[in-house]
């Protein structure tokens, strides 16, 4: 702490600095401090000495994912077993440091009376659990709605199962220290303006307004595909400010944790995407396959028309997984040819 203290009062590092939006995103900004840190933490990212909260992060990809390809386990489609070959995140203790659930793309077809499922996401650093919101309809097709409840930044104190996520910040529920796989960086994650967070941090900072419309992380997708065609992910990233005598800048500074930035990202399916999930979904011998084989799942006595499916199902089967696949590429092209429209305007 002492060596990380000399360097930043040797470099006179300001606390507030004044730079465009390009340049704290994606341009970055030369910065002393950067480019010193990788003397003393060498894993930190070699970003040319520039500081930029995506710098390098356009046409990147976010690691290595070990998945089920669903092949004789369409309840295990798409989950993810490893990242860059990890099956647990070194980051966090016990249970926090799972890896569940999917990317949140595509997840298994949902069982009956499903009301929940989980995402993982190398930025948010963990996995996350989703809750049923109930049911919306878009383009005459039923989508079922899952969001991220409150306990999902709640700390140890008034949610046991995130104790494992604690850290020496100890900060109020809302707001989850992303430190322990940021290089130590003092930053942390939450919902927009503090959505669902301890009223206390809306106390630190002026015109915040948390508001459920606007600022909950959302999905919506096809139950019986397990294919998202809707998102709004919406995600803040704080700067948590501490006193620190050794440092300069701080050694008065008010505590807080200060709202950096915050984003949406915004999937929503076009005509074409919904005319292509109508037809995959109406034609009849998917519902008769997909019937037979959650019969054939949960144990239930075969119906008849079953037992001539049984050959048939698996001489099927590839066609089935591939028809499934191709929908889901289908459609995360035509996000991506979307997205890249959106981007230009």
């Amino acid at each position: 702490r002492r060596i990380v203290a000399f360097f930043i009062n040797r470099l006179h590092e300001q606390l507030v600095v004044q730079h465009t939006v390009s340049e704290l995103l994606f341009d970055g900004y030369p910065d002393p401090l950067i480019k010193e840190s990788r003397i003393i933490d060498p894993t930190i990212p070699d970003t040319n000495g520039k500081f930029g909260l995506m710098i390098k992060r356009n046409g990147s990809n976010d690691g290595l994912f070990t998945v089920y390809t669903g092949k004789g386990q369409m309840d295990k489609y798409n989950l993810i077993t490893r990242w860059n070959g990890l099956q647990n995140l070194t980051w966090w203790r016990g249970t926090c440091g799972m890896i569940n659930g999917s990317n949140g793309e595509l997840v298994p077809p949902l069982s009956p009376g499903q009301d929940s499922l989980y995402i993982f996401n190398p930025d948010f650093c963990r996995s996350f659990k989703m809750v049923s919101d109930g049911y919306v309809t878009k383009m005459g097709i039923n989508l079922e709605r899952f969001v991220a409840p409150r306990s999902t930044f709640q700390n140890g104190d008034n949610y046991s199962a995130n104790a494992c996520f604690d850290t020496k910040f100890q900060l109020r529920s809302g707001v989850m220290d992303l430190g322990p796989c940021q290089h130590g960086a003092p930053v942390a994650l939450s919902f927009p303006h503090f959505y669902m967070a301890d009223h206390y941090y809306l106390e630190q900072v002026e015109g915040l307004q948390p508001n459920s419309t606007l600022h909950r992380f959302q999905l919506d997708l096809e139950p019986k595909l397990g294919l998202t065609v809707s998102l709004r992910g919406r995600i803040q990233l704080n700067i948590v400010i501490k006193q620190n005598k050794l440092i300069t800048n701080l050694a008065d500074a008010l505590e807080v944790v200060y709202p950096f930035l915050w984003e949406e990202i915004h999937i929503e399916m076009n005509d074409d995407m919904a005319n292509h999930l109508k037809w995959t979904m109406e034609d009849p011998i998917f519902y008769s396959m997909l019937f037979c084989l959650f019969a054939a799942v949960l144990g239930w006595p075969s119906p008849f028309y079953c037992r001539g499916f049984a050959s048939l199902a698996r001489s099927l089967q590839d066609c089935f997984i591939h028809r499934i696949r191709k929908t889901r590429l289908y459609l995360m092209t035509m996000k991506g040819e979307d997205a890249s429209q959106k981007s230009h305007t």
